[in-house]
């Protein structure tokens, strides 16, 4: 055999590799066709297919599939603003709380701060999340459609409801309320409703029906799992441009925290406390994760597979599987968003995955490149051997 010989199988790798995008471009051509939407009038199919395909992603980075706002904190004024949620505060309580166009209630606050810094008083903003700290209170409210807002305090929280606001007492200290065309409910500590006031002991968490997205079709739900202590917490994800946003509420004791985000992996860690609280809820956009439909999600807890719920009421009980835990997921193919809810069995520091799983070339590209890679060898032989 020649010396050379290796230097021949060399080569021959080298170009093999440098074929396999030619194969797979050309793969892709084969598979390529023409839709009725993509075509222009009469039939014309001339328009640049990368240029359509530019001018689809411009459109979906402007859109958040899974809706959040943005608030916006005044300079000349304690004045909050976002797209769905607006109020002004105060050292004693909140003024003017609306949902939108439509006012809600203002807040007084008897009482003493969660935490022991009595000399504190500030507002901080981080996209779809603001938090206000006085020595009276502690508020964290969410610019989305649910308008998620909790009011915690050591003492007795007031809401004089504005005109109005319909309201009316439901079960375990719940109130259900309309306004316009919005309905929510009120979940407080001793709740108690006459006439258009309410007061509660220590902390009050208000939540609309409205859903986040076309994905979002179980909100009635899930919102009645919220109202019943059994949903701990809700986050988004989103990624309009190239980086990712997020909007992570808690409706009780459980705290969850971003791992990682990246295409392929979205890991989060989540902390909770007692019995309540053991369903998550994930609203994803498909580009956090490179997930184009639901069968591409692969779904893992404490790095474990975990298997699909049969329904929606299945995935809700976190009781009827044992310590097992199990995930029921929603997908919308048209903004190529999906909705997770996972229910866990018990609580501790746990950490869910959600991975999308690596797509491989058909086997016919495969075999077409080997086959490439068997007919170079000898070709780079012939061509490089010593004359005898």
């Amino acid at each position: 055999m020649p010396r050379s010989l290796p230097a021949f199988l060399l080569i021959a790798a080298l170009l093999a590799g440098s074929m396999l995008p030619l194969v797979l471009a050309e793969e892709g051509k084969q598979k390529t066709t023409t839709t009725p939407a993509a075509r222009g009038e009469n039939g014309d199919t001339r328009a640049d297919p990368a240029d359509q395909r530019g001018a689809s992603e411009k459109q979906r980075s402007e859109d958040r599939p899974a809706a959040t706002g943005k608030f916006t904190l005044s300079s000349t004024s304690q004045r909050v603003s976002g797209s769905f949620v607006s109020f002004n505060y105060s050292e004693s309580g909140l003024q003017d709380f609306a949902l939108g166009a439509y006012p809600l209630f203002d807040a007084s606050v008897s009482g003493q701060s969660q935490e022991d810094d009595d000399a504190r008083f500030g507002v901080e903003a981080h996209g779809a999340e603001v938090r206000v700290r006085t020595p009276v209170f502690d508020l964290i409210v969410h610019d989305n459609p649910g308008a998620v807002t909790k009011l915690m305090t050591h003492g007795v929280i007031t809401l004089a409801l504005a005109p109005g606001v319909l309201a009316q007492e439901g079960k375990d200290d719940l109130v259900e309320f309309t306004v316009g065309n919005v309905s929510g409910t009120i979940r407080g500590q001793d709740l108690a409703l006459v006439g258009s006031t309410l007061t509660s002991t220590d902390r009050v968490l208000v939540f609309l029906d409205e859903p986040r997205g076309d994905f979002d079709v179980h909100r009635s739900d899930i919102n009645e799992g919220v109202a019943a202590g059994h949903v701990g917490v809700e986050a988004s994800f989103n990624k309009p441009g190239g980086t990712v946003e997020e909007d992570v509420v808690s409706y009780g004791n459980v705290t969850m925290q971003t791992i990682k985000a990246e295409k392929g992996n979205l890991t989060l860690q989540v902390e909770g406390h007692g019995f309540d609280g053991r369903v998550l809820v994930l609203n994803v956009d498909g580009r956090v994760v490179g997930a184009s439909k639901a069968d591409d999600l692969q779904v893992l807890f404490d790095n474990a597979s975990i298997a699909r719920a049969d329904n929606i009421t299945d995935v809700l009980d976190a009781d009827n599987d044992g310590l097992k835990a199990e995930y029921y997921v929603v997908f919308d193919p048209t903004k190529e968003v999906f909705q997770l809810i996972v229910s866990v069995p018990h609580y501790s520091v746990h950490t869910l995955s959600v991975t999308t799983a690596i797509v491989l070339p058909p086997p016919s590209v495969i075999l077409g490149v080997v086959a490439g890679a068997i007919i170079l060898v000898p070709s780079a032989f012939l061509l490089f051997r010593r004359k005898a």
